[in-house]
């Protein structure tokens, strides 16, 4: 039986009466990331944003994509990355004249899709995974939606019909949360999908109690819940999550 071919999809965050979808910069207050559609988005949203429409060559734009059940960290950068319109256009990519191949989802198949976007630095900075090396790099990226049917031989690309608008913000560090579950403790992990991150513990902030670990990994989705191997056996403690390379 032959398989069915790689599943391609539409590159475009502005069709007319089916997504429009523009990219906003940063905030005033540069560490706030938004999502969601304003009043003149389609579909329309109550979202607002007071940083100006993305413009020029100086943003990058690419789409990420794989199976819908697919983590964030798993989800694979499809080519070509691209920039933005100005004038008129600025917030919408500057959209390749073909559809985009999604490698790992066959046609036929919905994909769980992410639009990411950065500030290149004059073209210094090529990829998502040297933005997450970097705070201080203007970065921004929708929240992940299944698409239609991929299209391909025998149907036609679908657009980004999920897609819904977001800004750029500063990177921010890592995070933690502690939750209660089936009556033991776990901790929420907020960071940056595909950075490694050691979770530490100790019982006490006194000079004599130094940070041991309790894990590290490479986050696969942001927020991820992670186990307390040791707080069973402990009444109080402290924790804090750092990046680790």
């Amino acid at each position: 039986m032959q398989a069915f071919p790689q599943g391609q999809i539409t590159f475009n965050n502005r069709v007319n009466n089916v997504v429009i979808a523009p990219v906003y910069g940063v905030e005033a207050d540069a560490n706030v990331a938004r999502h969601g559609n304003t009043a003149s988005g389609t579909p329309t949203g109550g979202q607002t944003y007071s940083g100006a429409l993305l413009a020029g060559t100086g943003f990058t734009a690419q789409l990420f994509a794989g199976p819908t059940n697919a983590s964030e960290v798993d989800l694979k950068p499809l080519q070509p990355p691209v920039s933005f319109r100005t004038g008129d256009g600025a917030g919408f990519v500057v959209a390749p004249a073909f559809s985009v191949t999604v490698s790992n989802v066959s046609e036929g198949q919905p994909a769980q899709v992410r639009l990411r976007v950065w500030n290149n630095r004059s073209g210094t900075i090529t990829n998502w995974q040297q933005v997450l090396e970097d705070m201080t790099i203007e970065r921004g990226e929708s929240l992940s939606f299944i698409s239609e049917p991929l299209g391909g031989i025998f149907i036609p690309p679908p657009n980004l019909n999920g897609l819904r608008s977001f800004n750029l913000a500063l990177g921010q560090p890592p995070r933690l949360e502690i939750i209660v579950t089936h009556s033991a403790p776990a901790l929420i992990v907020f960071g940056s999908a595909g950075l490694r991150y050691e979770v530490q513990f100790r019982p006490s902030l006194e000079s004599q109690f130094g940070w041991q670990t309790l894990t590290n990994f490479i986050l696969p989705t942001s927020p991820t819940t992670i186990s307390d191997p040791i707080a069973n056996g402990v009444p109080t403690g402290f924790y804090q999550a750092v990046r680790i390379r």
